[in-house]
């Protein structure tokens, strides 16, 4: 699947720091979904997290806690289109829910669940 980046995105690419370090830059957005609060975070490289909760600040605090070298930027503008996407899924889940993702954990999570997304339903 190809997604389009639009030149804010770019803009927020992981820069090099003074001491040559990337820096992890996520944007998100939060927005109301049939089962609450939806929270939809992307690094230039796709969808690294999609969270519920209750409340805007829980997501922020637990979106926080998950990413803590990231450096964390509200942006709905970029992020609109995914939020917008996993808000309809879980409105309508027999249309499916298709994302690029950006999948961050070890090397084991990492190949289980490139097993699990190769299952066709």
């Amino acid at each position: 699947m190809n997604l389009m980046i639009s030149e804010t995105a770019l803009r927020l690419t992981p820069a090099a720091t003074h001491d040559n370090v990337a820096v992890d830059i996520l944007t998100y957005a939060t927005g109301e979904c049939a089962l609450g609060r939806v929270l939809v975070a992307r690094s230039v490289k796709g969808i690294c997290a999609i969270l519920l909760g209750a409340d805007h600040d829980e997501l922020e605090a637990h979106l926080a806690a998950r990413f803590p070298q990231a450096t964390l930027v509200a942006n709905e503008p970029v992020v609109h289109d995914d939020l917008a996407k996993v808000i309809r899924f879980v409105d309508r889940p027999a249309e499916g829910l298709h994302l690029t993702l950006d999948m961050r954990g070890t090397p084991l999570q990492c190949r289980v669940w490139e097993k699990l997304r190769a299952i066709h339903v």
